[in-house]
């Protein structure tokens, strides 16, 4: 007879201890309680997205603080990628762009225009189709080899942004201002429409480095820089060295009224030049083989972006007033004098530097037909409130006021020739004294009980 078998069957739990049942089934394990951890994740998340974040968005948003709301949508969106509340609030903080260029090919890079020294950030090649962007004040540059980088600024919108690249390069200190046609809406005028072909500007206002090389290669006393400007004064017709003689600094050196013994002061080399007369800075702008801006020049590069280069996918354009704001605080309305040229970071829509504020900047035009007749100079400067910076000031070309500088730009003076003619200032509404009596009056109609508002 056989001996009895000794092998007995395993149990189940002996059989899922062997390793090639108990490894996949720990994985299995591990697996799903991964995912029912990941899935209680995001609903938790989805949970606080939905009653912390959004509710905090719509009140930044009331806020006026965009960036914030912003980047809390983004966090929100990783929980809630179709949530309509969400969606409606994207509207809200964010737009839509595309950017194409002719060539097509061109690196489009952008920045917060407040992150004046933030690296940019590459959005893509042109055509760049359909990208989201914060609807906040913004900063752009688009570039390919061998032609001129544009640079832009401006609120975002929703819509397409087009640029012409012109072929070859500028130097660092000049930008190239696009054709533009638009409504003459500095403050006081009659709106009208004008056009400005394309020209180029300094991106800087001319400087005392800049202006010192005139000083010591004889510039006042080069007849060809002063020719045909007309000097009268009171009335009176003077001669070219009688007129020159009247541009001296402090020390009766030839030089802008803030300098002395011939030059600017220590450490004030790029600080702009300030003190000088409007014929002082035509003879500048000679020297240099460039022009004063006309006024349809200067408001061309310094308030409004060229609508021929942007088409929006709404009936309204974007406000200029957000862009305006933000402008303000990266320019000098200090009151404590000018500061280094760029050095604050306020740039125009077109890349032009302190255009507002630091030292106010000469036009060619003047406000009449007299000889003598005042000559725009606009922009405000540090000693200036900021409104000033799209009003239109005029003074005497004699004016050499601390506050006065300039900005050279590059046109075709022939072809654009209409543009130099004098342009009136606005009639100014004036007030006339009134008596106690009569203020006494007007006073009681706004008298009310000062009792606690609540």
């Amino acid at each position: 007879a056989r001996p009895a078998s000794t092998n007995r069957p395993l149990s189940v739990m002996a059989v899922l201890r062997q390793p090639r049942f108990s490894v996949p089934m720990t994985l299995a394990l591990l697996t799903a309680i991964v995912t029912v951890v990941l899935l209680s994740m995001q609903l938790m998340g989805s949970r606080k997205a939905r009653l912390e974040i959004l509710p905090q968005i719509e009140a930044l948003v009331a806020e006026g603080d965009i960036d914030r709301a912003y980047a809390m949508a983004l966090e929100a969106e990783k929980y809630l990628p179709e949530d309509p509340v969400l969606e409606r609030l994207w509207s809200d903080v964010a737009v839509r762009m595309s950017f194409v260029s002719e060539p097509a090919g061109a690196e489009v890079f952008y920045k917060r225009y407040s992150d004046v020294d933030s690296d940019w950030t590459l959005l893509g090649t042109t055509p760049v189709n359909d990208v989201r962007l914060p609807r906040v004040v913004l900063r752009w540059r688009v570039g390919k080899s061998g032609y001129e980088t544009a640079e832009r600024a401006g609120d975002a919108f929703d819509g397409t942004y087009r640029f012409q690249l012109a072929e070859g390069t500028l130097t660092e200190n000049t930008v190239r201002i696009p054709d533009s046609q638009r409504y003459f809406l500095l403050t006081g005028y009659s709106p009208f429409l004008y056009k400005v072909p394309a020209f180029v500007t300094d991106r800087f206002e001319v400087t005392n480095e800049d202006f010192l090389e005139f000083v010591r290669s004889d510039g006042y006393e080069n007849e060809t820089y002063w020719s045909d400007l007309g000097f009268m004064r009171d009335g009176d017709e003077l001669t070219w060295e009688a007129a020159v003689d009247e541009f001296r600094d402090s020390t009766g050196r030839f030089g802008p009224a803030t300098w002395e013994g011939g030059t600017y002061p220590d450490g004030a080399g790029r600080l702009p030049v300030a003190g000088i007369s409007w014929y002082e800075a035509v003879a500048y702008a000679r020297f240099r083989g460039k022009q004063l801006p006309t006024i349809y020049h200067w408001s061309a590069m310094t308030i409004f972006p060229s609508w021929l280069e942007i088409a929006l996918d709404v009936d309204t354009r974007p406000g200029t007033g957000v862009f305006r704001s933000a402008l303000m605080v990266l320019s000098n309305f200090s009151d404590a004098g000018p500061v280094a040229a760029g050095s604050l970071g306020g740039a125009s829509p077109f890349g032009a530097f302190d255009t507002a504020g630091n030292v106010r900047e000469w036009c060619w035009n003047a406000v009449g037909d007299a000889p003598d007749a005042e000559r725009y100079i606009l922009g405000g400067s540090s000693q200036d409130p900021n409104y000033l910076y799209t009003y239109g000031v005029a003074k005497s070309p004699w004016d050499r006021s601390p506050s006065n500088g300039m900005r050279l730009v590059d046109y075709d003076v022939d072809a654009e020739r209409d543009m130099l003619a004098s342009v009136a200032l606005p009639a100014r509404e004036t007030l006339s004294p009134i008596s106690d009596e009569v203020f006494g009056a007007y006073r009681e109609m706004f008298e009310y009980d000062r009792t606690p508002l609540n």
